[in-house]
């Protein structure tokens, strides 16, 4: 059986279950139970540690921080992900999946405070060309976002 170590178990820190071949994540839900990740019904495969942390600033007009497009036959598990407004101003802040054809916005915030965090609401799916990109809308000068998102590569 080969070593994980607590840095390289996937975010939050989770029980690793391991078969002999694959390792698979171990959560506690709402209700206590313990379950497989994600969801407890299909078992999905740690392979890796998925993170991303981008910081953009800029002029006026929108920003836009994205993770790596994944590549062919790579899935990422995305389990938390912020976008943050922490200098500047916008006049709206989202978090949204895209992979240059389809935009799939995940949610939104209208006329964010000078300082305003957005939370991915639910765990999403990153497939085959798909980024994570936090968007910030009508910027002031000044203005930083950054994404930041943690989850774990899915073995296909």
């Amino acid at each position: 059986m080969p070593d994980v170590y607590p840095l390289s178990a996937p975010e939050p820190r989770a029980f690793i279950g391991y078969d002999g071949t694959h390792y698979y994540v171990v959560r506690v839900d709402d209700q206590g139970n313990l379950c497989l990740a994600p969801g407890g019904v299909n078992l999905q495969q740690y392979a890796a540690l998925w993170r991303v942390k981008v910081t953009v600033s800029g002029g006026a007009g929108a920003l836009s921080a994205s993770s790596p497009a994944l590549t062919s036959g790579q899935l990422v598990y995305v389990q938390h992900a912020l976008a943050r407004l922490s200098a500047g101003t916008a006049t709206g802040l989202c978090l949204r999946t895209y992979d240059l054809v389809v935009t799939r916005e995940l949610v939104r915030k209208w006329t964010p405070d000078l300082v305003s965090e957005l939370l991915l609401p639910n765990p999403v799916l990153l497939v085959e060309e798909d980024m994570l990109q936090a968007i910030a809308e009508g910027v002031g000068v000044g203005t930083t976002l950054s994404l930041l998102a943690t989850g774990y590569y899915v073995q296909t």
